[in-house]
């Protein structure tokens, strides 16, 4: 009964639609008195088949179009699953850790050169403003410390992230680290260090001109100091460098990536704090000569003279370059000079009991 009714309803409701569609149809396309006759009748029944395959065969293509694209998805996810799988039977091998100093170098410029780069585009467009150095500084110490820390994140898993030369030279003084594992760390670091400068000179100069060239690549002493106490300053900075990464990886207790990255990129930020103002604090021979090289080649393509004086610093390359090499391994040996090789009681795992009643004096 009232199913009935509301059935009969509905029917009602879909001949009056029906009959209005088919009169504005009418009156839209062939007028009211051809549409009256037979022959009007039947070009608007042809017109309006018609126009519903027309309708339907869209829909049919664009529903054919979305299962090809999520079909397409799903078979480029499958593919990209079967890849990573494929790679996790396969061993690490020196290629590998060489491509992650590589893409760690490489976003550790990215970052430190480009908190550079930025900041000196906004103080070229804030020119005759009052600046505040100690916020310029805080910015720019601050940008580099957290590119340390993604630099070592992405890359610590499968190289341990040294991204610096010294690093790598300490290791190979201090560890068992080979010779020539060594050597191809440090080629892995210059080359990713010559890449990220070169994508953001891409980003900040090439697509504005040469006059947006500037220093944003490396290291140069303030006005007054001079080469030696540059190469002290950075003897000390590295040597601060190696001793705190000796101690915040000693592995007592045991650290992760997490660990690392962010305390060492805080470590970057105090000697940037502490230390900056005079040189720069390079403490890293591929951060500094790679983007160095860089600059010298759009230096040199945009037709600037006297290289070796403004881009190389009439020598003074050589300081970032050497003196981190230096400071890095005195660094972790004061560090080992200071602390016994045993685990020591106050930090040893809770579970170690028996050493530390082994420590307790009788």
């Amino acid at each position: 009964s009232s199913r009935s009714g509301s059935s009969t309803c509905s029917l009602l409701l879909r001949v009056v639609g029906s009959v209005l569609a088919w009169f504005v149809l009418c009156s839209a396309n062939l007028a009211f008195s051809p549409c009256l006759s037979p022959v009007g009748l039947l070009r608007v029944r042809k017109e309006w088949l018609k126009r519903c395959e027309i309708v339907m065969a869209d829909s049919d293509h664009s529903e054919s179009t979305c299962q090809s694209s999520v079909g397409g998805r799903v078979g480029l996810r499958r593919q990209i699953t079967r890849w990573e799988e494929a790679r996790k039977d396969r061993p690490l091998r020196l290629f590998h850790e060489m491509l992650a100093e590589v893409f760690g170098t490489f976003t550790l410029i990215m970052f430190g050169n480009g908190v550079v780069a930025s900041h000196n585009m906004q103080t070229a467009q804030q020119s005759g403003s009052v600046s505040d150095p100690f916020a310029s500084n805080q910015y720019v110490n601050m940008g580099w410390g957290l590119a340390v820390t993604f630099g070592v994140m992405v890359s610590f898993e499968t190289s341990g992230a040294h991204l610096n030369p010294a690093v790598t030279v300490t290791q190979m003084i201090f560890s068992d680290m080979t010779i020539k594992r060594g050597l191809l760390y440090i080629v892995a670091q210059f080359i990713g260090a010559i890449l990220g400068a070169l994508v953001v000179t891409i980003n900040y100069v090439v697509f504005k001109g040469g006059d947006a060239l500037t220093n944003f690549y490396c290291t140069a002493p303030f006005d007054g100091v001079s080469n030696a106490n540059a190469f002290f300053q950075e003897v000390v900075c590295a040597m601060l460098l190696l001793a705190g990464i000796s101690a915040i990886g000693s592995g007592n207790p045991p650290v992760n990536k997490f660990h690392v990255a962010g305390f060492v990129g805080a470590l970057v930020f105090a000697i940037g704090n502490c230390f900056g103002s005079q040189t720069g604090y390079a403490m890293n021979p591929a951060r500094d000569l790679g983007p160095r090289l860089v600059w010298a080649a759009f230096y040199a393509g945009y037709g600037h003279p006297d290289i070796s004086t403004v881009v190389f610093g009439g020598g003074y390359w050589a300081v970032p370059a050497i003196a981190p090499l230096v400071g890095g391994p005195l660094g972790a040996f004061l560090y080992k000079l200071a602390n016994h090789p045993q685990r020591r009681a106050e930090i040893a795992p809770p579970t170690n009991m028996g050493f530390s009643d082994e420590c307790t004096p009788p």
